[in-house]
């Protein structure tokens, strides 16, 4: 008599099917433009730019005049004639016009780095949100992997069963054939509850603007057989939004020093006064000069220097630091390329025709059912590591564009 436990099906919970889209489809560049437009650090970083225009108008700005005005009652103690006394002084500074030019420098300065910071911002979030998109989009493959293989072991434990019920198989194949169920449910789940964390990221990257129950549109991914990969050569200071940032604190730093220079200048002021008392009257003009003989300057000029050197060291640490970057990053994308040509090409198609073999066999009673399923784990670990290969692939050479500043904007 047949047995009733083998028939019944594993405890396991279902796997999960892909999700369906229920909102909108979101392309990766749609994802890019939406979540520049809301991210707050990009937000603050242009706030930060009109600011630093706005002190590019202060340094630019004349002095103001000054006005002094007293009045009173003359008394005379012994003699004379008491009344009204007025007195009014208009001062008025003439500013060094080499300070006023280096202030203004440094002001201009300010603004490209500020602007430039921003640069960095949205090259840096725009290759994150790629990747992530990137790797969405790998996640869906990996479930519908997934699902697939669980689909096919669920098809071959009904034919176990059977053979089971009818005494032609030991249970022990049906046990096993559960146990391989549950791994991939398991793998199913992992594979779904991954995408929901990618999406859960994007989401927050765009400050919760995104649409209800979006999902992302596959598209066109890079050709990785075909690509190549260009020679190493030293980044260039006009491409990457951050060298450009160093290179205008080097520039803000150089005129910082002239600012500490042209303090040295005597400040000049033009006075013109007049006093009137009873029976008096005088008109007057003048020159206020600082003279400096005590303060040299030599403290601020000495800090500007210093500074300067700092800039410039920088500048260089972080231009050798991007080509180092960029050397592990072009290591990575070889490495990621010859796993998948080496999976594509080779493993996976001997590992498809060894899953047909083991199957065959097994129809025709020439192998048992623990050979399939074998050959069916090393498929779904083959298909799963190719799918794990491009995505690192797509994810390094999303880097080398990060590193040489394609993702910026244009500098206005």
């Amino acid at each position: 008599m047949a047995q009733s436990g083998p028939s019944a099906a594993p405890s396991a919970p279902a796997a999960p099917a892909p999700v369906q889209a229920k909102g909108p489809q979101l392309s990766v560049d749609d994802l890019v433009a939406r979540i520049l437009e809301a991210q707050p650090d990009i937000r603050a970083a242009a706030q930060a730019v009109d600011a630093a225009r706005a002190a590019v108008v202060g340094a630019r700005a004349l002095p103001n005049p000054r006005i002094d005005w007293q009045s009173g009652r003359n008394r005379p103690i012994l003699t004379g004639t008491g009344g009204q006394a007025d007195y009014v002084l208009l001062a008025q500074p003439i500013e060094n016009p080499w300070l006023r030019q280096s202030r203004r420098a440094v002001a201009e300065a300010g603004v490209g780095v500020a602007t430039e910071q921003r640069q960095v911002l949205r090259n840096d979030v725009a290759a994150m949100v790629r990747t992530l998109a990137t790797e969405m989009e790998f996640r869906q493959q990996e479930a519908l992997a997934f699902a697939e293989s669980l689909n096919l072991l669920e098809q071959v434990r009904e034919r176990i069963n059977k053979r089971v019920e009818v005494g032609e198989a030991p249970r022990y194949d049906l046990i096993k054939a559960d146990a391989e169920i549950i791994t991939a449910r398991q793998r199913a789940q992992q594979a779904v509850l991954m995408m929901d964390r990618v999406r859960l990221a994007l989401d927050r990257l765009a400050a919760g603007s995104l649409p209800a129950g979006w999902q992302i549109q596959a598209g066109p991914l890079a050709d990785l057989m075909a690509i190549e990969i260009p020679p190493l050569a030293t980044v260039p200071p006009e491409r990457n939004p951050e060298l450009k940032v160093l290179q205008q604190r080097v520039e803000q730093a150089q005129s910082a020093i002239d600012l500490a220079r042209a303090g040295i200048l005597p400040a000049v002021e033009v006075m013109i006064s007049r006093s009137q008392e009873p029976g008096l009257r005088q008109n007057m003009a003048g020159l206020s000069v600082t003279v400096p003989l005590l303060d040299q300057r030599q403290g601020p000029i000495a800090q500007a220097r210093a500074e300067a050197a700092r800039a410039r060291t920088q500048l260089d640490g972080r231009q050798a630091e991007l080509l180092q970057e960029l050397r592990i990053a072009r290591k990575t994308l070889e490495m990621a390329l010859s796993r998948v040509r080496g999976l594509s090409q080779g493993a996976l198609r001997e590992a498809e025709a060894a899953v047909r073999v083991a199957e065959a066999a097994w129809r025709f009673g020439e192998r048992g059912i623990l050979d399939v399923l074998d050959a069916q784990r090393v498929l779904r670990s083959l298909r799963a590591d190719l799918i794990q290969a491009r995505f690192e692939a797509q994810s390094a050479l999303i880097e080398i564009e990060r590193l040489e500043g394609r993702y910026a904007e244009p500098s206005r």
